[in-house]
């Protein structure tokens, strides 16, 4: 027996056939992590992430929130592979939301789901941190740790960049996505001169409701059906593929924003290291200065007339009286 072949399409159907029910939502998660297989786990995540991108409905955002929730405290059962997996698009998706505010419903959806993450250990330390970096919260010492408030750009304290193998492995996925749009955009539907062509034959009565008003008979009326039957599918697919192609474009511009973000950090980090080592540069030049200094005050012995030969060292008697 062999498996059916996981694709975008199928997980595309899934999470677009969701509702706000908790069957609903705990149908769709066990659907997800029946196919989180380790060669599964990209396709999986990404089209998640794909969906909340191009979401508009706040009802809907929330919806996506709670699958990755149930998701995310399910997987427990496979290991951290599946979690570690989710961490990166989760957080590109924290950004998206936090970069395109919805309604307070949505923040407390978000704001509860890291709680409660972080409560129940879903996810690393680091990986906490992350997610509440990228809806810019902070923790405040008097209270528990699933207190969050929004960060005071005044009080926000200057930590040091971080930056590591998932940061990496993120920037190489976010990357490789990004060389994936541009394939397809390089056939962009809006630029198909075929379809285009095709299109322009149709008569204008296909799609201008206005002719109706001068049908003067039935066989005119007929003939503007067929041609416009004929006329639907073409139009559906081509309208199809220009949202697709608007999607794309959309999904483009948030992988741009995220290596950009990314390269941000590296180089801050390089430049933070770059003025440490300038700093230990100096260190040890100063060192160096000090040595040389030490040394060119010791006296030269080559100048000195000593014949060691014949010249007897004192005794330890003479030495001492």
């Amino acid at each position: 027996f062999q498996m059916a072949l996981l694709t975008q399409e199928k997980i595309t159907q899934r999470l677009q056939g969701l509702d706000e029910k908790p069957e609903s939502i705990q149908t769709c998660s066990a659907w997800l992590l029946h196919h989180a297989k380790p060669q599964n786990l990209d396709i999986i995540f990404d089209t998640w992430l794909r969906e909340v991108y191009r979401e508009k409905s706040s009802k809907r955002l929330i919806t996506l929130i709670w699958v990755a929730n149930d998701v995310s405290q399910n997987s427990r059962k496979k290991g951290c592979e599946v979690a570690n997996a989710f961490a990166p698009r989760i957080e590109s998706a924290l950004k998206h939301i936090r970069k395109n505010p919805q309604d307070d419903q949505v923040d407390k959806c978000v704001n509860r789901c890291v709680e409660v993450w972080e409560s129940r250990r879903i996810f690393s330390r680091e990986q906490l941190v992350r997610f509440e970096s990228a809806l810019g919260l902070k923790r405040t010492a008097s209270q528990p740790s699933t207190s969050l408030l929004p960060e005071s750009p005044e009080k926000a304290v200057q930590k040091p960049p971080q930056f590591d193998n998932e940061k990496m492995s993120q920037l190489e996925r976010a990357t490789r996505e990004m060389a994936e749009v541009l394939r397809r955009l390089e056939k962009a539907p809006s630029s198909d001169e075929k379809i285009r062509t095709k299109l322009a034959q149709f008569p204008e009565s296909t799609g201008n409701a206005s002719y109706l008003q001068h049908v003067r008979n039935e066989k005119e009326a007929r003939s503007i059906l067929e041609r416009t039957k004929e006329a639907a599918p073409l139009c559906k697919e081509y309208c199809d593929s220009l949202a697709n192609e608007v999607l794309d474009r959309r999904n483009l511009q948030n992988h741009l924003n995220e290596v950009l973000d990314t390269v941000k950090l590296i180089t801050t980090r390089n430049n933070t290291i770059i003025e440490e080592l300038k700093k230990r540069e100096k260190t040890m030049k100063n060192h160096l200065d000090q040595v040389e200094r030490a040394y060119d005050s010791l006296p030269d012995f080559s100048e000195m007339e000593l014949d060691f030969q014949h010249t007897n060292l004192p005794s330890l008697k003479d030495l001492f009286n």
